[in-house]
């Protein structure tokens, strides 16, 4: 079984939880790399 999509599932969700704040101009979303460690990483909005 890989672990990719439990990655995927993993990165997915901690955008939409990162993102859930409406009216910001910016957030910060995090993702998980292959040894399981979390990246954090700005996304601005236009």
């Amino acid at each position: 079984m890989s672990t990719d999509n439990t990655y995927d599932r993993a990165n997915r969700l901690a955008a939409i939880d990162a993102t859930g704040i409406r009216g910001a101009s910016y957030a910060v979303q995090y993702r998980f790399d292959q040894n399981g460690n979390r990246t954090w990483q700005h996304v601005r909005y236009t």
